[in-house]
């Protein structure tokens, strides 16, 4: 009887957690009051997509959309008030207070997919493709497997890592990253000092930012270095062997602060002859006289679209950038879920 008075307390204490993922997949947690939803999902062999754990990257995000959980503290850089109204949530921070339910935007396979493995490359090459703007070429032993869109953390020495987007497509064993020069930032100086030759570290592959796996019309919005994952989506549906996915109406939509800032320009070119529904439109802060761009910022190009309701968007750049673009999503009534977004935190 002890036993059973024991085991029914621990049932009335303990709080049921349901983490549902796009693909219909959930798992239950039961979860003691105040513990950390993600370490109770490794605890069951669920790997979350996480980065840097601390609240400071965003990769995690996730919805709440029954009950509620509490948050440690995280930076508010990555999850704006509107976005805590309306549920949003970073899992590494959130702990269970009371029963909830927390839609993942990734797939069960995904999760359960999920390795910490990281494995070593070496730098193939290191050229300037705009201003402030270097590619950095990697090459690792096996053809790196990832979801178009995601990026990895590369670390150049034990100290410290940076996180970037891969702008090739999954499945070769070059990698490509184009990266925009801070001043005095620890990754820009050593990407200064670099040569061929010379060994990094990748973490596995990160991020809830990739391509779905749809046919839907897409709308890509790329601020500055932003583009690179877009590139990737790009250059993987341009592989595909299904003509219609292959014909999909894409709007891509290209910002950046000065036209000298634009990169990659030429492949994108190259790329609407390999897909015929791919749409560009370019436009940047400040341009010269006999600028063939639109002078103005990015999110202007997508207020003036006239968006397919079944619209798959992505964007990817600075924080202002998406907070606007999300905000220009809300007035034309595009369902959220919709909205796949990557914000570049400096």
């Amino acid at each position: 009887m002890a036993v059973s008075q024991s085991h029914t307390a621990d049932s009335i204490m303990s709080i049921p957690v349901q983490l549902v993922f796009s693909d219909g997949h959930t798992n239950t947690l039961h979860l003691a009051p105040g513990t950390k939803v993600l370490e109770a999902a490794r605890e069951r062999g669920i790997q979350l997509l996480t980065d840097c754990e601390e609240g400071n990257c965003g990769t995690c995000q996730a919805r709440v959309s029954r009950g509620t959980v509490e948050m440690d503290e995280f930076s508010p850089a990555v999850l704006t008030e509107s976005e805590q109204q309306s549920g949003v949530v970073l899992v590494c921070r959130a702990r269970a207070t009371e029963a909830a339910v927390i839609e993942l935007p990734y797939s069960g396979d995904d999760a359960l997919a999920a390795s910490e493995a990281g494995s070593t490359a070496v730098v193939e090459s290191i050229e300037t493709v705009a201003a402030d703007t270097m590619a950095l070429t990697l090459t690792t032993q096996d053809a790196l497997a990832f979801l178009p869109g995601q990026y990895v953390n590369i670390t150049p020495s034990g100290d410290f890592h940076r996180s970037f987007s891969m702008a090739n497509p999954p499945g070769q064993k070059l990698l490509t990253f184009y990266i925009a020069l801070q001043q005095n930032g620890l990754f820009s100086d050593w990407l200064s000092s670099a040569n061929v030759g010379d060994s990094v570290e990748l973490s596995a592959p990160r991020g809830t930012f990739y391509l779905r796996d749809d046919t839907q019309p897409k709308i890509m919005v790329a601020g500055g270095t932003g583009l690179a994952p877009l590139l990737s989506m790009l250059e993987q549906i341009a592989q595909s062997k299904q003509a219609d996915i292959r014909a999909t109406p894409i709007e891509l939509l290209v910002g950046a602060r000065h036209e000298n800032q634009l990169f990659q320009l030429d492949r994108l070119e190259q790329l609407k002859s390999l897909l015929p529904g791919l749409s560009i439109q370019v436009s940047c802060d400040k341009v010269d006289d006999t600028s063939p761009y639109r002078q103005g910022r990015v999110t202007e190009l997508l207020d003036e679209l006239s968006i397919d309701r079944s619209s798959s968007i992505y964007a990817c750049g600075p924080p202002p950038m998406i907070d606007a673009v999300k905000g220009i999503l809300k007035a034309k009534r595009i369902p959220a879920r919709q909205l796949y977004v990557e914000k570049f935190i400096g």
